[in-house]
């Protein structure tokens, strides 16, 4: 942001009000709100989708997969924790849509 536009906003904050300030605030912060959402994705949606998270929760959907029962279509034990996780992002991203934001 240029100098001068940096001039100009401190001037318009200086007329609001403590709601608009904090409205204010919140605003130029969009670009942290974007990275945040980014990583999000990046860290807890994206590795249900391609290449596992590793670690204790991968230990903990393999003992899932130990335990047997119920048999999904392709005749395979249903796994909780991967449906549990599936079910979550299906809420995230309604959050997301409800919200008008873009799903990353």
């Amino acid at each position: 942001m240029t100098t001068e536009r940096t001039k100009l906003l401190l001037e318009l904050a200086a007329t609001l009000d403590d709601d608009e300030k904090d409205w204010l605030a919140k605003a130029l912060k969009v670009d942290d709100y974007e990275k945040a959402f980014e990583e999000i994705h990046q860290r807890v949606w994206r590795p249900y989708y391609k290449h596992g998270y590793g670690g204790k929760l991968d230990d903990i959907i393999e003992r899932s997969d130990q335990i047997g029962g119920e048999r999904d279509n392709m005749g395979e034990y249903k796994n909780d924790v991967l449906d549990a996780i599936e079910i979550l992002h299906d809420i995230y991203i309604d959050i997301l849509e409800d919200n008008n934001i873009n799903v990353p």
